[in-house]
């Protein structure tokens, strides 16, 4: 998934047409600039939703591999649906779940070190 910041994105013409394409009124060139990127899903998602809860812009996306997922805007994983855990939006810190990500990430690097062939 990938979120952008489309806020100012094609507000401005530009001072003059393209040879390329002399219709056009804005550079197609130039993409807004990217927010988050992130997989959130092990197949391909079939559908996005976006709600808002106490002020906070959350995701919800739905996938080919079974799963319901909700997510922050910087693509934390707030919770899956279905999952035997129990989650709730008031008790998800992003700064939290930053750090579980590292470390495990960090067990995944340590556990390959293991399998390297010298």
């Amino acid at each position: 998934m990938k979120v952008w910041n489309i806020a100012e994105y094609l507000l401005e013409e530009p001072s003059e047409t393209t040879f390329l394409n002399p219709l056009s009124t804005y550079p197609t060139n130039t993409p807004p600039p990217t927010l988050a990127s992130w997989q959130a899903h092990s197949d391909c998602i079939n559908s996005i939703s976006i709600c808002t809860r106490n002020s906070r812009l959350l995701i919800i996306s739905t996938s080919s591999d079974c799963s319901v997922a909700l997510w922050d805007i910087r693509g934390n994983r707030i919770g899956e649906f279905g999952q035997e855990h129990h989650w709730t939006l008031s008790t998800f810190d992003p700064n939290l779940a930053e750090e579980k990500d590292k470390d495990q990430a960090k067990t995944q690097a340590d556990g390959m070190a293991m399998y390297e062939v010298e």
